[in-house]
């Protein structure tokens, strides 16, 4: 099945896309997280 999805290379620039984009999701919600966790205990304040 790999060798199939590595032979096409549109398929290849497909997943890379996802995966990246899946990624970046992944990362600015936990930045969120973090900020909203941040200012509610007012460290971010000081």
């Amino acid at each position: 099945m790999l060798k199939n999805v590595l032979a096409d290379s549109d398929q290849v620039e497909n997943v890379i896309e996802w995966n990246f984009g899946l990624i970046m999701f992944s990362w600015y919600g936990f930045q969120a997280m973090l900020m909203r966790e941040t200012m509610k205990t007012g460290d971010f304040a000081r």
